[in-house]
């Protein structure tokens, strides 16, 4: 893995953090890299051992995910403060913990897994996520590390400047974070995950590239910072990691006329795959990734990548599913235009069966964001004992409303635009929806 160090080396003059009013260069960074080598290096030997990387500062987190890896390590990045963190010990086997820049060791709880094993003769470092757990228990990924890093090799230097909202311990965290680093452009990190200072540190800091969820990207039209804060710096918008509401998407290209706004793909399960989207203001795009293969079947997208996970730690029976000739069931299911282009229309974990017919909740939440009383809107599933489910809308008004005309309004609405067993048959009027610390609408109420 020098190759990473070399890249980094050749961009020393430049800026690669950016952090309220301190800044980091890439030599400052490859400096952090090499001292974290020569420290962890003395107690950790050979072998691939697991280290929990607890590093609350992103430059450090990154730090030692580069450093790590040219050791041979297997990485479980982590939050310092998750709720989960023993149970992520014991599941990814954590044999070390690295925290404030120190090392520290830990019990391995049980014996080192087959896919552990596997990987260490390979001699390849390793990566291990969690799953969000919003359909189930999280389940814990396992990653060769050097596949998944070599897609960054041929990456051509850029000069922009990206704001990181995911957290590293999520694949569109990292994938942006390394992304920005191995093309030689600069991170920029807000205080906080809030469209508040999302908005203050693209300001100030002169972002040009915002990756984000299209709840976050909700979030900030409906604080008004799209319109308060001065965001005339931003180039692109690449939204990703939830499907993108149609009448969101043309919310967002009224508030950026001169912002590409760019659909990403990708699963924790194979790395971002490459796509190009059919248009700013269009959902449709097509898949171009030389190292991934794709396939429908029963109108769910399945994937081949050469950076696919090696298994789950803690899942032995999608581990069968998993590695059925060599495809992923990605769960998002998709339509194909004519032209070839591809749509994703929902998770099928999602799906609502109301009596039979199957409701994408997607679709039901852009058409009532269409209406200009819904500020924002989250669509699920309610047992019914009558229909199995039936469609429930939690609504976020806008402005002054009676509830009574509103629900109303509603109803009228979605008779227009919706069939019938599509139609919410509950309306809850809310102050705000619910999402995930991967900003991400919760589904599961």
């Amino acid at each position: 893995m020098d190759w990473i160090r070399n890249r980094l080396t050749q961009f020393a003059e430049r800026t690669a953090f950016y952090s309220g009013d301190s800044a980091l260069s890439y030599a400052s960074l490859t400096q952090r890299i090499d001292s974290l080598i020569d420290y962890l290096q003395t107690d950790l030997g050979t072998g691939n051992q697991v280290i929990a990387v607890e590093e609350a500062n992103p430059a450090d987190n990154l730090a030692a995910v580069i450093a790590l890896s040219s050791l041979g390590k297997t990485i479980l990045p982590i939050s310092p403060q998750s709720p989960e963190k023993e149970k992520q010990y014991r599941i990814g086997r954590v044999e070390w913990t690295l925290h404030n820049r120190k090392l520290r060791r830990k019990t391995a709880s049980a014996e080192p897994h087959p896919l552990l094993n596997k990987l260490g003769q390979s001699g390849h470092p390793g990566l291990i996520l969690f799953s969000s757990g919003s359909t189930g228990s999280p389940k814990a990924m396992l990653h060769d590390l050097k596949l998944l890093l070599d897609r960054y090799e041929s990456l051509a230097a850029r000069s922009d400047r990206t704001l990181q909202l995911l957290p590293l311990d999520h694949i569109g965290g990292l994938d942006a974070a390394l992304r920005t680093l191995c093309s030689g452009s600069a991170i920029v990190i807000p205080e906080a995950r809030t469209p508040e200072s999302a908005g203050h540190a693209i300001a100030k800091h002169q972002v040009s590239v915002l990756p984000a969820s299209p709840t976050f990207l909700n979030l900030m039209l409906l604080t008004g910072v799209a319109h308060s804060s001065d965001l005339s710096s931003l180039r692109v918008i690449a939204y990703g990691a939830e499907p993108m509401p149609f009448s969101l998407l043309q919310k967002l290209k009224a508030a950026f006329p001169e912002v590409d706004l760019q659909q990403k793909f990708g699963t924790s399960e194979t790395g971002a795959i490459r796509i190009k989207s059919a248009g700013s203001g269009k959902l449709n795009f097509s898949i171009k990734d030389r190292d991934a293969d794709w396939k429908i079947v029963d109108g769910e997208l399945w994937l081949q990548s050469s950076s696919r996970i090696l298994g789950y730690l803690n899942s032995d029976a999608d581990n069968s599913s998993l590695l059925l000739d060599g495809w992923f069931r990605t769960g998002d299911l998709i339509e194909e235009d004519k032209d070839g282009s591809l749509r994703i229309i929902g998770r099928r974990a999602d799906l609502i069966n109301v009596g039979g017919e199957k409701v994408a909740p997607i679709e039901v939440e852009s058409i009532l964001m269409e209406m200009p009383a819904i500020a924002d809107c989250l669509v699920y599933a309610e047992e019914n004992a009558i229909t199995g489910q039936i469609v429930v809308a939690q609504i976020v008004p806008q402005g002054e409303y009676e509830t009574v005309q509103l629900k109303r309004a509603i109803k009228k609405h979605c008779r227009k635009r919706l069939a019938t067993y599509k139609i919410p048959a509950r309306i809850q009027i809310t102050e705000k929806t619910k999402y995930s610390d991967r900003l991400k609408k919760l589904r599961s109420q």
